[in-house]
């Protein structure tokens, strides 16, 4: 926000006698909170000048410093209310609630918001998702981390409760309790969301949620799910009934190439494909893929389309057989 100068007024022109021959001092506006008449001075007035010792202060010198401080300031402000794990900036939420269109939930009223509550709003077509006095963002295309950014100034937005944090959850590492994930369906009527936390015995839960119209809580990942435990969403089906997992070893590394996990939303059906390459959605439920081979290049490799009902069939051309 850039700082505006204001000005209190011009001063009035100063007459010097017609004898005296001198450049004319130039005159600087002065903020006061009280106001000077200056007199034009008569022929036989004595002018006095000010005792040399006093200095004036460089008024190019006080606008440069104004202006410095101010892009300082704008910058520490960016930086602060607007954190973007994805390294592409986003525009923030302005605080004013007047200024915002939010979409209602009229069959979905939601729980009572406390302090361990984790809500969310839809402002101007935007899925917001509100926990640890941080607001979260949906993760863009491409991107695993949701964008996040500071709840000061939106405490009033219209927020609707959806799932309490359990009790044995610990609040002192705030890494271990978050929004882990965050992706709106296609169609932007729906997201779903994955919660990092850590019980009081250490144990390291991934949970994930559902919103449509109503939430629901699809999968929790463990330790015990297998190697591959930490689940990010990636991609949705073109109609959004279908969801791609990409499964890491760890929250803080990552892997070269993460396994994929698909799921059925309707019924929460689990399909495993492991590492693969090249995946695609063709169409809601049928996606293509390459099974990745360490010793097959990836061109020699055969891509391989398949239904989540249906057994995977290779789509690649048989190679001709060889002439004798």
């Amino acid at each position: 926000m850039g700082a505006q100068n204001q000005t209190t007024g011009q001063p009035q022109p100063i007459s010097t006698p017609p004898q005296v021959a001198s450049p004319q001092a130039q005159s600087e506006q002065v903020n006061s909170p009280k106001s000077v008449s200056v007199l034009p001075l008569g022929e036989n007035a004595t002018v006095i000048s000010p005792p040399k010792n006093i200095r004036k202060f460089p008024i190019k010198i006080f606008f440069i410093s104004v202006v410095a401080l101010a892009l300082l300031g704008g910058g520490v402000y960016a930086s602060i209310s607007l954190l973007n794990n994805s390294g592409e900036r986003e525009e923030a939420l302005a605080p004013t609630k007047e200024e915002h269109v939010f979409t209602q939930y009229p069959n979905f009223p939601g729980i009572p918001v406390g302090q361990n509550t984790i809500s969310f709003v839809k402002a101007d077509g935007k899925f917001c998702i509100l926990y640890n006095n941080k607001i979260y963002l949906p993760q863009d295309t491409g991107s695993f981390v949701p964008k996040v950014m500071s709840a000061a100034g939106m405490e009033n937005f219209p927020w609707i409760g959806l799932v309490d944090v359990p009790e044995d959850i610990t609040r002192e590492v705030q890494t271990a309790n978050e929004i882990f994930s965050f992706k709106a369906s296609p169609r932007n009527e729906s997201f779903i969301f994955v919660t990092r936390w850590t019980t009081a015995e250490g144990t390291e839960e991934y949970n994930v949620y559902r919103f449509n119209n109503d939430i629901s809580k699809l999968m929790m990942f463990t330790y015990d799910f297998g190697l591959y435990f930490v689940p990010k969403v990636d991609t949705f089906s073109p109609g959004g009934n279908f969801v791609k997992f990409a499964m890491f070893q760890s929250p803080f590394i990552r892997d070269p190439l993460p396994e994929t996990q698909l799921m059925y939303i309707p019924t929460k059906e689990l399909r495993y494909l492991g590492l693969v390459t090249d995946f695609e959605w063709k169409e809601d439920g049928v996606y293509e893929y390459k099974p990745f081979n360490e010793n097959l290049d990836a061109s020699e490799t055969p891509l391989r389309r398949n239904e989540f009902f249906e057994d995977s069939v290779d789509i690649l051309p048989s190679p001709a057989p060889l002439s004798l």
